[in-house]
């Protein structure tokens, strides 16, 4: 009798052990399909000696970590030692990046008609005129609670800064602001730019709206669909910038004085590698008109300027 209890008692214990040994396979099992692993950064140097350590190892390591091929960043290193804005303070790179994004995010001599509307029989003549793009986005934003419904984007689900650019159409820009709440409204400071030239209101315009195989129906729509194709080049940049730079994605806990500086540095680095490296991979890939994964992907979307064209009379003549 007693030996058909221990018995009992040891097969309870031996079910235990079971059930604890699966529960335990099961975890590790989640923990591999489910959680990221893979070490951001496995190097015990920082500074000079992290940055060497990269540029000498694995080229697409290289590119990866830097965002940019070796030469072009040793060519950066140079020129902001050249300008006497490369400090040891960490505090003082955003700002020094900021102070670099004024030499190379500005208006270029690129001749009378940007050679991009020259070559292409749809917009010359009838852009010749043309001189960039324009267009807003939003990029992620920390703000602490009392802040964050001012900092909520309309259509974003994140907290986010607005930001407004131009650029010209080899995709480098010539126009950044950015710092805006997520809710403010863009179209203040663009709607007393005379000399803008905005689509038709109420008719179709993105070349999704075509996709159902209806042709084009009338003048405005005429005109919208050549100008949104003229337009694409600002959505492609932008693609292009968050592509690049991941921090644009998810903004660390960082004043929001700081966080004003920091797509301006991403900007002032976009140009930069450009001017570098006309073949860059990201710049190749976006490179095309047609080219179609525009999405965010991350909940923070781009989004076009309600512009008020009512006291731009001489350029809604042009448009007609």
């Amino acid at each position: 009798m007693s030996y058909s209890s221990d018995s009992s008692s040891y097969s309870d214990d031996d079910d235990d052990e079971l059930a604890d040994m699966m529960m335990i396979d099961f975890l590790i099992k989640n923990n591999r399909n489910f959680i990221d692993r893979t070490p951001c950064r496995t190097s015990m140097l920082s500074g000079k000696e992290y940055i060497r350590e990269i540029m000498c190892g694995n080229l697409i390591q290289c590119y990866e970590a830097i965002r940019m091929k070796p030469h072009a960043f040793l060519n950066l290193c140079d020129k902001l030692k050249m300008m006497n804005l490369l400090e040891d303070r960490r505090d003082y790179v955003l700002r020094d990046l900021k102070a670099f994004s004024l030499t190379v995010v500005k208006t270029t001599n690129r001749g009378e008609v940007q050679p991009e509307i020259r070559a292409d029989s749809r917009w010359y003549p009838f852009f010749k005129n043309c001189i960039g793009a324009i267009d807003g986005t939003h990029v992620a934003a920390w703000a602490p609670l009392s802040k964050q419904k001012s900092f909520r984007g309309r259509k974003a689900v994140l907290v986010t800064q607005n930001v407004m650019a131009i650029c010209s159409h080899d995709m480098m820009f010539t126009f950044v602001y950015a710092g805006w709440e997520g809710t403010t409204n863009n179209s203040h400071w663009v709607s007393k730019s005379k000399g803008f030239f905005a689509p038709y209101r109420g008719e179709r315009y993105h070349r999704s709206d075509w996709q159902s195989g209806s042709g084009v129906r009338g003048k405005k729509e005429l005109f919208n669909f050549v100008h949104s194709s003229v337009r694409n080049v600002i959505e492609r940049a932008f693609g292009v910038l968050k592509k690049r730079f991941h921090i644009l994605k998810y903004i660390p806990n960082y004043p929001l004085r700081r966080q004003m500086l920091i797509p301006h540095a991403c900007c002032a680095l976009h140009n930069y590698i450009r001017m570098e490296y006309r073949a860059d991979t990201l710049f190749n890939t976006y490179g095309g008109e047609n080219f179609q994964e525009l999405t965010e992907g991350f909940n923070v979307v781009q989004e076009g300027f309600p512009l008020d064209m009512t006291d731009q009379n001489e350029m809604l003549q042009v448009r007609d």
